[in-house]
């Protein structure tokens, strides 16, 4: 046994330790007061000398004057007398030196530092250096930012040359590297001539988007001939960056009304990708309604020709009047007059007006038509806003006749209707239902998984113990030997707990290097930069709501006052009993609305969809309840971008969140998933969806909630991310790419094709995903963006919390037995040989280990042979280097901003010991019961109760 005197040395230097993390999370804080104050004077300094003129005396370092002018080149528009001022303050000065070493470096973050800076510099010698890395650069991210750098000087001879090394770089950065170039103003035709006989796709692609937004003949010609070769190549290939290449060039050829798509036989086309833009052609033609409905028989692909129509009659009203005369002509076949009805469906209050005016006439089969197509949505909106009583009174008796055959209008009518047509028709007022609870079948692998880690905690200690025996020579039992088991015991939980926080002191040091790391390249990127048109890849964010009635408003604000290029919001209703639909239909005044969608993800049915005209970009689903995941599905399914991000009901993300977390594309980091910093918003002061103050939540549960999220988001995430081993993105925040989400199968649901319901459906799809990367032997990332902050409720009760925390063990031990091919294989790399067999051991069995610990604690010391060595190094294991982890987590949390005043964070230090004493211990004590209760399969997984943001 290690000596008294040395475990009290190393006790005594962990509180000392803890002693100078304390003072420096106070010091950081009057550090970030003096560099606000002191770049506040230097922009003084910046504006007085080069906007107002003014002869100011010149204390600063050239560093800080810097980055000031180019703040400010970024919010105005400087003069040449402005400029030329700064290039004679600088130029003679050794920073413009510096800048030359360093564009010159073998480090490529300080070549793409001195790429930014050089790139404000209008003189001739900072070009050249520019145009020197350029035929250099070989690192991409770099080669980026020189272009950016260049962009206002693009000449011929610059922009010939940055597309002859497209080929080298990913297909990512050759995307923003184009679209970087097709945002500028250039004469390409001298740059088309030396490079139209290239071959390579991202050189094709950029030739033709130009001819888009610069057409010409000579483009025009080339984007004909590129379509023609590619159609044939990708019926034979299937090739995707064939299918792209023909895409990207049919859409011009539509936008330029190019005669090509004309001729017959691309109406027979097989790809209904591509039939739908050649339909599109057709739009102008003066008789486009007789073309269309003459291509049903000749077409696979009603669907396709249906939204042609539905965009002829939306683009030309008059063409109504002659469908409606078509349809009342009995030679018209039964295919033709399914089709012509079903796109007429938006248009169904003029369809009705003619036949309710006409009962006698053959438009009535158009209403049946319709029933037995379930297009119900434009029948109750024609009831719950008709003003005329006759035809209330004609619709209502048509309805009676067929209310017995369609059970799904009934039901549509008793959820949506108004009162007086519900009355009238005898119906009854019902609220969406909620889903039934399931309790899935046994599931014996995953039985056989827990048993077996849970002997394996049972048996570990007397296996070691015997095995020390063994060693000793054993010789027979006595009663010796329960004394020397019980202290042997916690000598090995001692060790455990050691082995637990060095883990966390690891990755502490990564996360250091990697939030260093995230925050210098943050600081690179300007507005200018990040708001290139299209440069960004556009996201629809998805926000599942079930019974959020009190928190919704201000989660949907929050959401559409983010600054970000493109993005939509997607607010999926789960079947709320509450007034959560009514509140969003009452603030932002939704209309209901037919809509149609590709079901990619099995889930369960929508109900409504809700839009307005006054936020284009605001989307309301309501959909039968299913649990969050099968919400997310949905979402995903009528997701109008390629990126989607999670984030629950009554999330509230800072504002510029989103543009931190996609900005890392630029970085050359296209990850499969982005996770950001969850932060408690108990005691924050949020109005209309606005963070306006940080906050503690005055509760004693809070703040240990705080503290925890500071310790797992800080430190824990952002180590595991920086080994490209981290498996969990919070479902409160979470980015994914659209296509392999879907490839995947989205988020496991019992209403998916997985057939299976989960609690942590957010680890569960990052493990999945990760899983099918890796047997695609695809390269992939998924990264924890730490500056990105969102703000979410946290349970303020301690029956809500400990619900919560059984529920969280419960969700992990069924994502690590579904996935348990994955541990301890060397095919999923870090994954299988580190993330999963840490997860597995501290943090499914440790609860186990950890209760076995205060058992054999407790029975030391009752027993009366508890050493002082052995309940100090308890002591010191368990609380002392809890502490440091605890406080260093604090003082990463802060190293860019401050988030909690002076007193909250006092409040926060005093918490990071006051949890080692019985929190800790109790938070453990139910994660055993979770492990419990999945033996048990206890499918209660408890609801949370929100209180609404204040």
């Amino acid at each position: 046994m290690i000596s008294l005197e040395l475990i009290w040395n190393v006790f005594w230097g962990l509180m000392g330790l803890c002693v100078v993390l304390m003072g420096l999370v106070l010091l950081q804080k009057k550090r970030h007061q003096k560099h606000t104050a002191h770049r506040l004077a230097v922009q003084n300094y910046v504006y007085d000398r080069y906007i107002e003129g003014h002869s100011v005396h010149q204390r600063f370092k050239p560093h800080d004057i810097f980055d000031s002018y180019v703040h400010l080149c970024e919010q105005v528009h400087l003069s040449a007398e402005a400029k030329q001022r700064f290039l004679d303050d600088v130029t003679p000065h050794h920073w413009f030196r510096y800048l030359k070493r360093q564009a010159r470096a073998w480090r490529p973050f300080n070549r793409q530092r001195a790429a930014v800076y050089l790139g404000y510099l209008d003189r001739e010698e900072a070009v050249d250096l520019l145009l020197e890395r350029l035929k250099k650069e070989r690192h991409e991210v770099v080669f980026f930012y020189v272009v950016n750098a260049l962009k206002h000087r693009l000449s011929a001879d610059v922009l010939a040359l940055i597309l002859t090394r497209l080929p080298r770089f990913s297909d990512t950065m050759i995307q923003r590297l184009t679209t970087l170039m097709l945002n500028q103003t250039l004469d390409i035709e001298p740059v088309f001539e030396q490079l139209k006989d290239a071959s390579h796709p991202q050189i094709i692609l950029f030739f033709i988007t130009y001819t888009k937004r610069y057409p010409s003949q000579t483009l025009l010609r080339y984007v004909r001939t590129q379509f023609i070769h590619f159609d044939e190549r990708y019926l034979k290939t299937l090739h995707p960056m064939h299918h792209t290449i023909r895409l990207r060039a049919a859409r011009v050829l539509v936008y330029l009304n190019c005669d090509l798509l004309y001729e017959p036989h691309y109406l027979t086309h097989k790809d209904p990708e591509l039939l739908a833009l050649i339909y599109e052609v057709h739009l102008t033609r003066e008789d486009a309604l007789t073309f269309y409905l003459d291509c049903v028989s000749s077409t696979a692909h009603t669907r396709v020709l249906i939204q042609a129509l539905e965009r002829l009659f939306k683009r030309q009203k008059s063409l109504l009047e002659e469908a409606l005369k078509r349809l009342e002509d009995p030679s018209l076949s039964s295919a033709k007059r399914r089709v012509l009805t079903l796109s007429l469906a938006n248009s169904l209050d003029t369809i009705l007006f003619r036949t309710l005016s006409n009962p006698q006439g053959s438009l009535f089969t158009i209403l049946m038509t319709l029933l037995n197509e379930k297009q119900y949505t434009p029948f109750v909106r024609f009831l719950n806003h008709n003003k005329n009583p006759r035809y209330d009174f004609e619709l209502i008796n048509f309805f009676k006749g067929v209310l017995p055959q369609h059970e799904g209008l009934a039901e549509e009518l008793s959820i949506y209707g108004k009162e007086s047509v519900l009355v009238a028709l005898g119906l009854t007022r019902q609220l969406p239902l909620k889903r039934t609870a399931h309790t899935p079948e046994r599931e014996r692998d995953k039985l056989r998984f827990l048993r077996r880690f849970g002997v394996f905690a049972l048996v570990l200690f007397p296996l070691m113990f015997l095995f020390e025996l063994f060693l000793r020579g054993f010789e027979g039992l006595s009663w010796s030997w329960l004394a020397l088991y019980v202290l042997r015991v916690n000598l090995y939980i001692v060790s455990y707990y050691v082995v637990v926080n060095l883990i966390y002191l690891v990755l502490i040091y990564w996360s250091h290097q990697t939030a260093n790391n995230q925050l210098r390249r943050w600081r690179l990127k300007q507005p200018s930069l990040l708001y290139e048109d299209r440069l960004l890849p556009a996201v629809s964010i998805l926000a599942p709501a079930y019974n959020e009635a009190l928190s919704i408003v201000d989660s949907v604000q929050s959401l559409l006052n983010l600054t970000f290029p493109r993005y939509e919001v997607v607010v999926i209703n789960d079947g709320s009993t509450d007034a959560t639909l009514k509140t969003l239909i009452d603030h932002f005044e939704l209309t209901r609305f037919p809509y149609t969608h590709e079901n990619q993800l099995s889930t369960q049915a929508i109900l409504a969809v809700y839009k307005t005209p006054k936020i284009p970009n605001l989307m309301v689903v309501d959909k039968r309840n299913g649990g969050k995941a099968d919400a997310l599905n949905v979402g995903i399914n009528v997701a109008s971008y390629d990126h989607v991000c999670g984030i629950d009901a009554d999330s509230v993300l800072e504002s510029d969140a989103l543009l931190k977390m996609l900005s890392t594309v630029l970085d050359g980091q296209d990850a499969l998933a982005l996770g950001g910093h969850i932060h408690p918003s108990n005691g924050s002061h949020v109005s209309r969806g606005v963070l306006e103050q940080r906050g503690l939540g005055r509760l004693p549960i809070e703040r240990y909630q705080t503290l925890e999220y500071v310790r797992a988001f800080t430190t824990g995430r952002l180590g595991w991310s920086k080994l490209n081993s981290l498996l969990i993105i919070s479902g409160a925040f979470g980015l994914f790419k659209k296509v392999p989400l879907i490839q995947a199968g989205g988020y496991m649901t019992r209403s998916s094709a997985l057939k299976k319901d989960t609690v942590g459906e957010d680890m569960e799809l990052v493990v999945r995903m990760r899983k099918e990367a890796f047997k695609r032997k695809e390269k992939h990332r998924v990264l924890y963006v730490y500056h990105a902050g969102c703000h979410t409720q946290v349970p303020d009760t301690w029956r809500a919390l400990l619900k919560q925390r059984n529920r969280w063990h419960r969700g992990l031990i069924d994502i690590l037995s579904y996935h348990k091919d994955m541990s301890f294989n060397p095919r999923y790399r870090g994954v299988g040989l580190l993330a999963f067999p840490y997860f597995i051991i501290f943090e499914m069995v440790g609860p186990l280990l950890e209760f076995q610990a205060y058992v054999f604690l407790l029975l030391a010391f009752f027993l009366g042979i508890l050493a002082p060595q052995y309940f100090l190094a308890f002591f010191t294991a368990t609380v002392a280097l809890g502490m440091v982890v605890s406080l260093y987590s604090l003082l990463l949390l802060e190293k860019d901003q401050i988030h909690f005043s002076v007193k909250d964070t006092a409040r926060l230090l005093g918490y990071a010991v006051l949890e080692n004493f019985g929190y800790r211990q109790l938070m453990s004590l139910y994660r055993v019961r979770g492990y419990l209760s999945a033996l048990k399969e206890t499918h209660e997984w408890g609801e949370q109760t929100r209180r609404g943001f204040k």
